[in-house]
């Protein structure tokens, strides 16, 4: 992508084609481009917020492809159950396998069976080959609250990590922030 429309400096450009080389991650390159970009600024970080605008804006467009394509897969894959079911019928009643050139078309039968406790009847009575206890699971949200009261429980170990975040405000217009007179 030619990032001279956007009027990006050398920097940007150069630190864009190692963002794309490393997928992502900030090498130490990396990392040298951004203070000469730091130094650049206020300039250089407006032409960067457009380019970033770009960017989220393709996001947005491969989005929507994927909603278009998993709805269009969705058809697809009912259509090819019902022929499938359709076709299973009719071999059912032909009774054999059908050999054509290409393959061989056959049906199978499998039973399975849906299981619930009656109502009254407690699981814990049934014998214990018949149920499982799934194994038990830390509660984020008690720990998140006790890690942040200092209380943690013994043989807990809690590691924190922050994460800044870029947000770019579109200014809005005079007209949509006055409040009519009443």
């Amino acid at each position: 992508m030619n990032l001279t429309i956007y009027g990006l400096n050398d920097s940007w450009t150069a630190l864009d084609a190692i963002l794309e080389e490393t997928g992502g991650e900030i090498t130490p390159e990396a990392g040298e481009l951004l203070d000469t970009l730091i130094s650049e600024a206020p300039d250089a970080l407006e032409r960067a917020g457009f380019y970033l605008k770009f960017l989220e804006a393709e996001v947005g467009v491969i989005d929507a492809r994927r909603q278009a394509l998993a709805a269009n897969k969705a058809v697809k894959e009912a259509k090819a159950e019902k022929v499938r079911t359709l076709m299973a019928d009719v071999l059912k009643r032909i009774g054999k396998p059908v050999k054509l050139p290409e393959f061989t078309l056959s049906t199978q039968t499998r039973t399975s069976y849906a299981f619930e406790v009656q109502p009254g009847v407690e699981l814990f009575e049934l014998p214990t080959q018949f149920w499982k206890q799934p194994d038990p699971v830390l509660v984020k949200s008690a720990l998140n609250e006790a890690a942040k009261a200092g209380t943690l429980p013994d043989g807990v170990v809690c590691s924190e990590s922050t994460n800044t975040s870029l947000m770019i405000r579109t200014p809005k217009a005079k007209a949509e922030t006055e409040t009519p007179a009443a």
